[in-house]
C-alpha cells in the first residue's frame, strides 16, 4: 500500500515536470518565432527605408541629368549656329545655363565647367590642372557613349574640399560637367522619417560618405571609418548584413540598397528600437517565468514537506498498526466494513457484511462475555452512542487462540475526518498487561490486607500499652503515697523509693519503645559511623546487667574473648541497642534463681581490614513456641501462651 502511494506521488510529479517543461517549451518556440518575426519585419521596414532615400535621391539625380543634357543640347544647337564662339561668348552661356539650373535644381551649391575645342571654359577648381586630357571626368564623359558620366567622390583644394562631377559629351570631342557638392545634398532632410538614433549614408561606389543624417557631432572624416567597416562586413558576407556595432559598441540593424548609378544608400538602426517590443515581452516573460518558478518552487517545498509529513505520519502508522491485530472500518448505516489490517481475529475478506463480521467475532469470545460483546457492538448500539456523541467506545475481554484465552482490547471510534455514517473498529492484545494489572491488584489487596493486619496489631499495641503503662504509674503513684505515709521510717521509705525506681526503669523501657517505633514509622533510623573500642562496650554491658541480674536474684556468666586495646568502626549506638534489648529480654523473662549467658568472641578472618566478632546471648527463661516463631518478626507480637509470665513490655522486638 505504501509502495502504491509514493508511486502515485511519484506519477503527480513527473506530470507536473512535463507541464511545466511543456509550458517552457511552447513559450520559448512562441519567443523565438515572435524574435524572427520582428527581424523580418525590421529587416523589411529598414530594406524599404533605404530604397526610399536611394529612390528619392536617384530621381533628384536623374532630374540633374536631364538638366545637364538641356544645356548640353542647348549648348552643342549654339556651336552649331556659330562654331567660331570665343571663350568669353561660353562663359557667358555657362552663366546663363547656371543661373537656370539654380532656379530650377534642388541639390544646393553646385559649378559648371565645360572643355569645348580643347579649352576648359567655366569656373576653374582650385588646383585643378591646365591639360584637360588629364581630367578623370573629361575621359569618362568621352567614353560613356553619350550617357552622363560620374566621378567617385574626390577632394581638391587647400581645404580639401569634397565634391563630385558629373559630365556628359555633346558635339565632337565637347564635354559639359556639373561640379556637386555633397553635404548640399539636403533634400532628404524634409523627408527625414528614420527611427530615434537612427544613421543614414549616402555613399558613391567605393564606400566613400557623400552625405550622412544623424545625431552625431562627428565630421565626415570621423565617420568614414564606421562606414568602411560596414561595406568590409558587406563584402565579407556578400549578401545583407545583418547587425554592427556603432561607436558606444551598441548592436545596430543594418540595411542598404545599390541605386543605379552605383551610389549605395545605407541605413542604421539601433537593435533597442527594433527589438523594443521584444525587450518588453521578454521582460514580461522573464518575470512570468520568474514567479512561476517561485510558485512552482514553492509548491514543490510545500509538496516536499507534506510529502515528509506524510512519510512521517505513514511510519507512525506502520508503527500503530504493530500493535494492533485487525482494524476494520465500518459502515453502521449500510452495515458494510472494510478490512484494514487482520492478522487476528475476524474473516480475512477485504470487506463484507458487518453482521457477518460480528457473528464471526463472537464465536471466540469467552461466553461470559459474549452476550454483552454482541449488545456492545451491535449497529443499534453504536447508532446510538453517535446520538449520544460517544466517539470513543470499548473494552477487554479475553478472545480464544487455539486452545488459550487471551486478552484483547476492543474500540470502536469515530472521528470528523471519516465519512458521516463511518467509525473504526481496533483490536488491540493486551494480554501482558493485563496479568501485570492483574498481578498488580493482588499486591495491592496483599498490601491492604497487611495494611489492615498492622492496623489491627497497632490497635492491639495501643490497648496493651495503655494497660502496661497504667501498672507502673499506678505502683510508682502508690509506693509515693506509702512513702509519705511512713516517712519517719527510713527504711521503710528506702524500700519504697527501690519500688519506684524498678516502676519508672518498666515505664521508660515502654516508653522506649515507643520512641523506637515512631523512628521506624518515619523512616528516620541512622546509623552513625564512629571509632570506638569493643572490648569496653562489651565490659560496660555486661557490668549493667550482672548488676541488674544480681538484684533479681538471677546469675549472669560473662565470656568477653576480646583484645582490650582493639579499635573498631561502626555504628555504637545500634550495637549497644541490639546488646541491652536481647539482654533486657534475657533477664526480663528469666525466674529468679536462673541463669544467663553473655559470650563475645572475636573470630579469625583472612580478610584485609576487615574483623568478625561473635556475640552468643543464653538465658534459662521461658523461650518461645514454635508456632510464634512463624510470626516473631511482625511488629507488637508477643508469645501469649499459656504459662509465660506477663512481663511489662510492647513486643516491638
Amino acid at each position: 500500500m505504501d509502495f502504491k502511494f509514493f508511486r502515485n506521488r511519484i506519477k503527480v510529479s513527473l506530470y507536473s515536470i512535463g507541464i511545466f517543461a511543456f509550458f517552457l517549451l511552447v513559450s520559448l518556440v512562441s519567443l523565438y518565432v515572435v524574435r524572427e518575426k520582428i527581424l523580418d519585419n525590421s529587416h523589411i521596414m529598414g530594406q524599404q527605408m533605404a530604397a526610399r532615400f536611394a529612390t528619392r535621391e536617384t530621381g533628384r539625380i536623374k532630374a540633374q541629368e536631364m538638366l545637364l543634357r538641356s544645356a548640353a543640347q542647348n549648348l552643342a544647337h549654339m556651336l552649331e549656329m556659330k562654331p567660331d564662339m570665343s571663350d568669353a561668348e561660353l562663359e557667358e552661356a555657362l552663366t546663363h545655363f547656371t543661373d537656370y539650373m539654380e532656379k530650377n535644381a534642388d541639390v544646393g551649391r553646385f559649378d559648371m565647367c565645360a572643355v569645348v575645342h580643347g579649352h576648359l571654359i567655366g569656373k576653374r577648381l582650385e588646383g585643378q590642372p591646365a591639360d584637360v586630357a588629364s581630367l578623370k571626368w573629361y575621359q569618362t564623359a568621352l567614353n560613356s557613349n553619350g550617357s552622363v558620366a560620374y566621378t567617385n567622390l574626390y577632394t581638391y583644394g587647400k581645404n580639401n574640399e569634397r565634391l563630385l562631377t558629373m559630365a556628359v559629351r555633346f558635339g565632337d570631342g565637347n564635354v559639359l560637367a556639373l561640379n556637386l557638392y555633397p553635404e548640399r545634398l539636403n533634400g532628404l532632410l524634409a523627408e527625414n522619417q528614420m527611427p530615434k538614433h537612427s544613421y543614414y549614408y549616402l555613399c558613391d561606389p567605393s564606400g566613400n560618405i557623400m552625405f550622412t543624417i544623424n545625431d552625431r557631432n562627428l565630421s565626415i572624416e570621423e565617420q568614414q571609418p564606421y562606414v568602411d567597416k560596414i561595406f568590409k562586413e558587406i563584402r565579407n558576407s556578400g549578401s545583407d548584413v545583418s547587425y554592427i556595432t556603432d561607436y558606444e559598441g551598441n548592436k545596430r540593424g543594418v540595411y542598404y540598397k545599390v541605386s543605379e548609378k552605383g551610389w549605395i544608400s545605407i541605413v542604421t538602426i539601433p537593435y533597442d528600437f527594433l527589438m523594443g517590443d521584444y525587450e518588453d515581452l521578454m521582460q514580461w516573460f522573464s518575470l512570468t517565468l520568474a514567479i512561476f518558478l517561485l510558485l512552482a518552487a514553492g509548491l514543490a517545498l510545500r509538496e516536499h514537506m507534506l510529502n515528509k509529513q506524510l512519510q512521517s505520519i505513514n511510519e507512525v502508522i506502520r508503527v500503530m498498526s504493530k500493535s494492533f491485530l485487525a482494524v476494520f472500518r465500518v459502515n453502521y448505516v449500510t452495515g458494510r466494513y472494510y478490512m484494514l489490517k487482520s492478522t487476528s481475529p475476524g474473516p480475512q475478506e477485504p470487506e463484507g457484511d458487518y453482521d457477518e463480521l460480528l457473528q464471526e467475532l463472537i464465536k471466540n469470545v469467552e461466553p461470559e462475555a459474549a452476550d454483552e460483546f454482541a449488545a456492545s457492538f451491535s449497529r443499534e448500539h453504536i447508532k446510538e452512542l453517535v446520538e449520544r456523541h460517544i466517539n470513543d467506545f470499548g473494552g477487554e475481554f479475553r478472545h480464544r487462540f487455539g486452545k488459550e484465552y487471551r486478552w484483547l482490547n476492543v474500540r470502536l471510534m469515530r472521528d470528523d475526518l471519516l465519512n458521516k455514517d463511518e467509525a473504526v473498529f481496533f483490536f488491540r492484545e493486551v494480554d501482558a498487561e493485563k496479568l501485570k494489572e492483574l498481578e498488580h491488584l493482588q499486591l495491592t489487596e496483599q498490601a491492604l490486607r497487611v495494611a489492615r493486619e498492622n492496623a489491627k496489631s497497632r490497635n492491639m499495641f495501643f490497648s496493651a500499652l495503655s494497660h502496661d503503662m497504667r501498672a507502673p504509674l499506678n505502683g510508682i503513684i502508690g509506693m509515693a503515697e506509702l512513702a509519705d505515709l511512713h516517712k519517719d521510717d527510713c527504711g521503710q521509705v528506702k524500700e519504697y523509693i527501690r519500688k519506684i525506681r524498678t516502676a519508672g526503669q518498666q515505664l521508660l523501657t515502654l516508653i522506649n519503645d515507643i520512641l523506637e517505633m515512631a523512628r521506624l514509622d518515619n523512616g528516620k533510623v541512622e546509623h552513625v559511623q564512629e571509632t570506638f573500642m569493643i572490648a569496653k562496650v562489651a565490659q560496660d554491658t555486661s557490668d549493667i546487667f550482672a548488676a541488674q541480674a544480681e538484684l533479681e536474684q538471677k546469675f549472669f556468666d560473662s565470656q568477653l574473648m576480646l583484645q582490650e586495646d582493639e579499635m573498631v568502626s561502626g555504628d555504637l549506638q545500634g550495637l549497644q541497642q541490639i546488646l541491652n534489648n536481647i539482654l533486657s529480654n534475657a533477664i526480663k523473662y528469666t525466674k529468679a534463681h536462673g541463669k544467663i549467658s553473655f559470650l563475645a568472641r572475636r573470630e579469625p578472618s583472612n580478610e584485609r581490614n576487615r574483623v568478625h566478632y561473635t556475640f552468643v546471648i543464653k538465658d534459662t527463661g521461658c523461650g518461645m513456641s514454635a508456632k510464634f516463631l512463624e510470626k516473631i518478626y511482625k511488629p507488637f507480637e508477643r508469645d501469649s501462651r499459656f504459662g509465660v509470665p506477663r512481663v511489662t513490655g510492647t513486643g516491638l522486638g
